[in-house]
């Protein structure tokens, strides 16, 4: 955007106008002269009182900075950002007041425009992202349904793909409907109850390796894993993370889900002995629409997981930190609290 039209006046302390700038008949449309002697607060009638109060704090030695509502020689109304500071003499005092004035209207203009947009981009997210969970949902139950009437090959292999498929557009729309809900209230809900992260993480692994027969992962266990958590959400964690590791690893390569009860909380890692993450990627891993490397084996990712993944973590007031060595591995380690744990 352009600089905006700017105007600046010296001021009495109670609001006459001593000096301007030429400016003033751009932001304002008056000449200068017209506006010597005139008081700041005829410029914005709707908000006279507002105005003389950033007088009086300008006055006092504050920094007074506003958004105004003002109106033109013609008439017409604009908004006006001012800026009113003191002007103090060599021995410190006081003597007058300076205003910068700058027309903000556009500025207003395209932050509402923005603002819009924004408004009509999570509405058509919400929607497109609801309205396409219950036919891929189909899908998916169909597939399951035809795969226990048949033992063929091809048709195994067929509807093995299309449920393959099928589930991984419905993570895809829950992780863009948890962006959505991240982006409009700067956080995840969490619902807490009693529960043991071990089970969590062995239901949630079944469900991870239906699609991947082909891979295992293990799993080992130390220490008390009961807390107070919100189960549904650290499932999403630990389907994102182990997902993750089996996606950019081979089937050679062994992914381990480490748990540790600790006095005050309870550390999840996922590891595995892959290729590792670039630095470059590494340090901005956990933001939105980044991926953990160029390529993978089992297909495309849109780059949400681990960005959602970390606002769960946060939401249960924990941390989530990765570390990356090249040809030697990604270990991703969760530090979940305790607290509200129910005994």
């Amino acid at each position: 955007m352009l600089p905006q039209p700017q105007c600046t006046l010296v001021l009495t302390f109670d609001g006459s106008i001593t000096h301007c700038s030429p400016g003033a008949a751009t932001v304002f449309g008056f000449a200068p002269p017209d506006l010597i002697g005139k008081n700041l607060v005829a410029l914005f009638p709707e908000v006279e009182g507002d105005v003389t109060g950033d007088l009086l704090r300008a006055r006092d030695g504050e920094d007074a900075r506003s958004e105004r509502l003002a109106r033109r020689a013609d008439g017409r109304a604009l908004w006006v950002d001012l800026h009113a500071m003191p002007v103090v003499d060599p021995a410190g005092t006081a003597t007058s007041l300076l205003c910068v004035a700058q027309d903000a209207t556009e500025r207003r203009r395209l932050a509402a425009e923005v603002l819009r947009q924004t408004e009509l981009e999570h509405h058509l997210l919400a929607v497109v992202s609801h309205d396409l969970k219950n036919p891929l949902s189909a899908i998916t139950l169909s597939a399951a349904a035809a795969l226990n009437t048949t033992n063929e090959p091809k048709m195994v292999r067929a509807l093995d793909r299309i449920r393959h498929s099928a589930s991984r557009a419905v993570r895809l729309i829950h992780a863009l409907l948890d962006f959505n809900v991240i982006r409009q209230n700067g956080a995840l809900p969490v619902r807490r109850r009693a529960c043991d992260l071990k089970q969590v993480v062995e239901e949630q692994l079944d469900e991870v390796l239906v699609t991947r027969p082909d891979r295992e992962v293990r799993v080992e266990a130390t220490g008390d894993l009961e807390g107070s958590w919100d189960p549904d959400g650290l499932a999403q964690v630990v389907d994102n993370l182990v997902a993750n590791a089996l996606q950019h690893t081979t089937e050679d390569v062994r992914v381990t889900v480490r748990l540790e009860g600790r006095d005050r909380d309870v550390v999840l890692t996922v590891e595995d002995r892959g290729p590792g993450i670039p630095p470059d990627t590494l340090k901005k891993l956990f933001q939105p629409f980044v991926r953990g490397t160029q390529s993978s084996t089992t297909g495309r990712s849109v780059g949400l997981g681990l960005f959602i993944s970390r606002a769960i973590v946060q939401a249960h007031g924990g941390t989530v930190t990765c570390t990356s060595e090249h040809g030697k591995g990604t270990a991703f380690t969760v530090v979940l609290p305790r607290e509200g744990r129910r005994t």
